[in-house]
Formats: C-alpha cells, sequence, structure tokens
C-alpha cells in the first residue's frame, strides 16, 4: 500500500480536547491553523487516492467533524 497525502478543511476550530478525539481513530492526522481556517492532514495508508479521502474522511466524521472541502499535494 501507498501513503496519501490528504488534507481537508474543517469549518470549525478545533480544541485540544478535539485533537485527542481525531487521534483516537487516527494516529495519522495533523491539525493545524492557516489564514484562519482549520485544516487536518492525513498520511493515509490506502491502495489508492481515492480509498485514503474516504477512510480519512471516515474518521474526521466520526470525531464528529465535517469536512468542507478536501485538499492534496498528489492527486491520481
Amino acid at each position: 500500500m501507498n501513503t496519501h497525502n490528504v488534507t481537508f478543511v474543517v469549518n470549525q476550530r478545533i480544541t485540544d480536547d478535539d485533537i485527542d478525539i481525531i487521534f483516537e481513530p487516527a494516529d495519522d492526522a495533523t491539525p493545524e491553523r492557516e489564514h484562519g481556517r482549520t485544516l487536518v492532514h492525513f498520511a493515509r495508508e490506502a491502495p489508492s487516492w481515492p480509498a485514503a479521502v474516504v477512510s480519512a474522511l471516515t474518521d474526521l466524521q466520526a470525531a464528529g467533524f465535517q469536512a468542507a472541502s478536501v485538499r492534496t499535494d498528489n492527486p491520481h
């Protein structure tokens, strides 16, 4: 499997407590703030980029967050 980099823009600010919630199902998640937006980066191992996006989005939603958009450095 390959590692795919996926970044979601989240419409809400993520607190330190939220980071713990995100890390429980997804230890490959890294949140950050950029120009007033919250980003959550994933380095997800998956057979394809679409599979990585679905898997990471599922983990993000399971933590109670909704993605406004998705970005990547290596689209396929």
